[in-house]
């Protein structure tokens, strides 16, 4: 490793040289070089690289940013293969950021260097035993394990690295990419996915170049058993425009790259509490497989507590069954005991072994998370029961965890005895609990993948957001909705109230009226529809109603469309638009008013198959979507609906080319058929 620019005056040049005496890398392998000085920090000092021997070496760059470049080429003549460029001042840092940039990526790929950086606080690598990472947040050497954490942000990094550090998650690599000059993102996804030491991924994650190529990174993880455990900025208009001030990219979060996440099984986390609490899950139950969770405590105050929090998060907490729950009534002597949470507040220790015992006789439980005595360090009493609570639950072929009720002031020596019982010390209820129902969630996800791969060939090569386009009118829109296997209600567009009049008894009554008016999206909203029109003067009355609003609105009225009223059923709202990152996507939720009023739509990325189909379906129901279907009808609901989201989502991946946007709203369902009532279609010129 060859430090360029050292100076022990400066932070950075100790941080490289202590880290990598931390983590075992031999001194005699450092040469530090800076024409200034004949020793840094007690070491030899060169005043430049020529005559050392740097073959197949790392060039640290600790220097300014106008000299990066020369370091770089200096670097590589005396053998170093990679880089590692720290400095700040390049791309997001005006014009002469950007040219400098430019150069380094340029002058790295001709000298056939691989580049981490620049504006990175570099990689520690305990399971290589190596480090360059100039950061303060490692207060003491990490411990090696098996994960690997790559990050967008070096900040962000610094920070989790001084949690991992003090609570001991087993480390294999931690890299920032920095502005990604060299080595990208997707690049530290694909190298974990073949690295057999890594077996969790943690992933900090801004903005993505190649959307396909990153997914199927993600995809290949999940594949190999591997969880990825990640937290994504962007999904705010504040946190978009920060992305691309201080790294010059544009980010990608939002609900379409959420949605693209779940398709690809990544476990998505909503802030650094879930992600830090998860890893530690994950590190040692990425070979989970199916069961709840069960919780053990000693106070009662806490069964009523993480009853009310799992039920909050959704997590699976299976009830003993009548002769499982009588048996633990009769140890603790308590005949009102639910079981699960199992409170053993006040009894003694036998008693605390013998009812976790037999709680884990529950077939339905796969993870048993206890909180037990717990002073500021373990004592012998404490570890003594922990080791034994530890060894009855994984005697059961279940998944121990250790848990604090909240982020208490505890040693650093129960972070150790938890590394020696190889569980997870989890630190706060809400997050521990979140992190458990992750791990639950990234089980039911591998078994979906590994039965069926996800299809990401669709999915574009490169981040951008399609040209701005117009709605089209009913008669152009229509066979587009057509075109995605979808059949729509009869209509017919009328230039006045008098032709309406007359179609309307054509089709037969009742009918609805629409304005036909150009740019107008949200006819409901706008006052542009009125249904259940049973006569002639209602349907007059109808278009002189809408024809106010058109007004009201300033809005061109061109005419008016009537349709035939259909029967009330199940609405649904169904469409695409096509996305910056994911390129097409799926919209699917409650229809007609529940769109504005309901639960959110969800999303999903095409193609999809029929399992994640029926988990789309299973979603929507439980949003409501089959209230007031007769239960006997239900399952032939279900059964359409996920065999109509299976083929609209693959329907969707050819429709004409220019065609942006459809909004399909309602779509009534009826037993096995759907009927698009109203569509919206965008097109771009």
């Amino acid at each position: 490793m060859a430090v360029f620019g050292a100076n022990e005056r400066r932070h950075h040049t100790r941080m490289v040289v202590e880290g990598a005496r931390a983590a075992g890398f031999p001194m005699d392998a450092v040469h530090l070089i800076n024409p200034r000085y004949d020793t840094v920090l007690g070491l030899p000092c060169h005043p430049d690289a020529d005559g050392l021997d740097l073959r197949d070496g790392v060039a640290v760059i600790v220097s300014a940013a106008d000299s990066v470049v020369a370091a770089l080429v200096a670097g590589a003549a005396a053998g170093c293969r990679a880089a590692v460029v720290l400095a700040e001042g390049f791309a997001g840092r005006g014009e002469h950021g950007e040219v400098l940039e430019r150069q380094l990526r340029e002058t790295a790929r001709r000298l056939d260097v691989a580049l981490l950086g620049p504006n990175t606080l570099g990689l520690t690598a305990p399971g290589f035993g190596f480090s360059a990472w100039t950061g303060d947040g490692i207060r003491q050497p990490l411990r090696v394990g098996p994960v690997t954490l790559a990050f967008q942000s070096s900040g962000m990094l610094n920070v989790v690295l001084s949690v991992v550090a003090h609570w001991r998650l087993g480390t294999r690599l931690a890299l920032s990419v920095g502005n990604e000059g060299g080595v990208e993102l997707v690049e530290a996804l694909e190298f974990a996915c073949q690295d057999e030491g890594t077996r969790v991924v943690g992933v900090y994650c801004e903005a993505i170049h190649d959307p396909r190529r990153t997914a199927r990174a993600l995809a290949a993880l999940a594949a190999a058993g591997k969880p990825v455990v990640m937290l994504s900025s962007g999904r705010s208009d504040r946190s978009r425009r920060n992305a691309l001030a201080h790294a010059g990219r544009l980010a990608s979060g939002g609900r379409s790259w959420e949605a693209l996440c779940r398709k690809v099984g990544v476990i998505l986390v909503g802030d650094l509490d879930e992600f830090l609490e998860t890893l530690f899950v994950a590190e040692y139950g990425g070979g989970y497989r199916d069961g709840g969770v069960g919780l053990v405590t000693v106070s009662g105050g806490d069964v009523g507590l993480l009853s009310d929090l799992g039920a909050e998060v959704g997590l699976d907490l299976p009830v003993p069954d009548e002769k499982l729950r009588g048996a633990i009534a009769e140890e603790l002597g308590a005949p009102d005991t639910i079981g699960n949470p199992l409170d053993c507040g006040g009894f003694t220790r036998e008693t605390i072994l013998r009812s976790t015992e037999l709680l884990c006789g529950d077939a339905a439980i796969g993870v048993v998370a206890f909180r037990c005595m717990q002073p500021p360090a373990p004592t012998e009493a404490a570890t003594d029961l922990y080791t034994r609570l530890v060894e009855i639950v994984r005697g059961h072929g279940k998944l121990p965890i250790l848990l604090s009720r909240t982020i208490e002031p505890l040693d650093a020596s129960w972070f150790e005895l938890a590394a020696r019982l190889e569980v997870p010390l989890l630190m706060s209820y809400r997050p521990a609990l979140l992190a458990m129902r992750n791990l639950l969630a990234w089980s039911a996800a591998r078994r979906r993948i590994e039965a069926e791969p996800p299809e990401l060939d669709a999915l574009p090569t490169a981040v951008a957001a399609p040209p701005e386009g117009r709605l089209l009118d009913p008669a152009a829109a229509w066979p587009v909705v057509a075109g995605l296997g979808l059949r729509h209600v009869a209509g017919e567009v009328c230039a006045g109230p008098d032709e309406a009049v007359v179609a309307a008894q054509r089709m037969g009554y009742p009918v609805a009226v629409k304005a036909v008016a150009s740019g107008l999206a949200h006819k409901s909203r706008a006052g542009g529809v009125v249904l259940d029109a049973r006569t002639g003067a209602a349907v007059r009355d109808a278009c002189r109603d809408i024809t106010r609003s058109m007004t009201a609105a300033g809005l061109s009225l061109q005419g008016f469309e009537v349709q035939r009223m259909l029967p009330a059923g199940p609405q649904l709202v169904l469409g695409m638009s096509v996305d910056a990152v994911c390129g097409p996507v799926v919209l699917a939720g409650r229809g007609g008013v529940d769109v504005e009023y309901g639960a959110p739509p969800m999303l999903l990325v095409p193609p999809i198959g029929p399992d994640e189909a029926r988990e789309a379906t299973l979603r929507l129901v439980r949003a409501g979507l089959l209230a007031g279907v007769p239960e006997a009808d239900e399952p032939g609901y279900r059964d359409a609906l996920t065999e109509l989201l299976t083929r609209f989502c693959r329907r969707v991946l050819d429709v004409p080319a220019g065609v942006t946007q459809v909004d399909i709203n309602p779509l009534i369902l009826d037993g096995g058929t759907a009927t698009a009532v109203d569509a919206v279609v965008v097109r771009t010129p």
